[in-house]
């Protein structure tokens, strides 16, 4: 349990005072060990939601990189103070709101890993139903962005929340044998291109069959035998 807890330490899913997880306190910065109070409050709750919201809007009309709080700020009505109240930068909110998306949804580890054929339908469907709510929206901010710092900070972000339910895998006694870093590095990267390819085919694939292929690429069901081919033709 003690290397656990070193993990996790690590990872800044628990203070080094006492070892315990504090639902209110994360780690965003893992080699400043800046930790950020994150209250629950309605207050709380509300300014995370409009600052969302805000940078949502706003990563389909400006880079990401050229977006400054003082922008940020602007577009979701709050003072700069009480941004700096709950987050350290913008970075700090892209990775709060990945880690919304994953609580939202219920992404659980096995889910995310594509355990099993069902847990590979369930995280497409719960990707592809995210996109559908704001398709156009997502398209823009894939076309503005697609040649910033973006999505190398996305798949920063997912490998941490990768990192951290490799951990909780783990305390459940399923182990990786792949190496963390190339595992998460694979993983977030292919999320990513899911939801791009399905952008980009959405209207040539439907969200039905979209799913189905990748579920298909998932388990390495590339080509059928000559009379399955058939039968299903």
């Amino acid at each position: 349990m003690k290397n656990m807890q070193d993990k996790l330490y690590k990872k800044g899913c628990i203070k080094a005072s006492d070892g315990k997880m504090d639902a209110e306190t994360v780690k965003t910065d893992s080699d400043k060990g800046v930790y950020i109070n994150r209250k629950t409050g309605i207050a709380a709750l509300r300014t995370s939601a409009l600052l969302r919201t805000a940078l949502f809007r706003l990563l389909g009309n400006i880079p990401f990189e050229k977006i400054t709080l003082t922008r940020l700020c602007k577009e979701a009505m709050i003072p700069r103070s009480t941004f700096y109240r709950y987050f350290e930068d913008k970075f700090d909110l892209l990775n709060h709101s990945i880690d919304i998306f994953i609580e939202e949804n219920r992404v659980k580890s096995d889910t995310v890993f594509f355990y099993s054929p069902q847990t590979t339908a369930d995280f497409i469907n719960i990707l592809i139903e995210k996109i559908d709510l704001n398709k156009a929206q997502y398209k823009k901010i894939f076309e503005i962005n697609k040649d910033g710092i973006l999505f190398l900070h996305l798949q920063k972000g997912f490998m941490r929340v990768l990192e951290k339910q490799v951990l909780d895998a783990e305390m459940s006694g399923l182990f990786l044998q792949l190496d963390l870093k190339i595992f998460t590095l694979l993983m977030s990267n292919f999320i990513l291109y899911c939801a791009r390819i399905y952008l980009d085919e959405a209207e040539n694939a439907g969200r039905d069959v979209f799913a189905e292929n990748i579920k298909f690429f998932v388990e390495k069901k590339f080509f059928k035998e000559a009379e399955q081919f058939k039968q299903d033709s």
